[in-house]
């Protein structure tokens, strides 16, 4: 569980070094908050799995929640943002 809470921060992390294209910016800035939720979301678990914590799998379960909705909107942005 924990390689892929890793991975998760790993990925946020490279996301920080990108430069978006002119104009991405807010796109951007709402991909790198979902990119973190994420990173939390598997962390949680992971740490909840290991320590047998149900309140922190519980935390990871309302964050998911949310965080499906931020992927969502996420993409709703994408697709307008790449029809202009």
């Amino acid at each position: 569980m924990y390689e892929i809470a890793a991975e998760a921060e790993t990925i946020h992390h490279d996301a920080l070094l990108v430069l978006p294209p002119e104009g991405w910016d807010s796109f951007h800035t709402d991909y790198l908050e979902v990119m973190e939720d994420f990173a939390v979301v598997s962390r949680l678990i992971a740490e909840g799995v290991d320590e047998l914590d149900a309140g922190k799998i519980e935390q990871a379960n309302d964050a998911m929640s949310d965080l499906i909705v931020k992927i969502y909107q996420l993409a709703d942005s994408l697709e307008a943002q790449a029809g202009r």
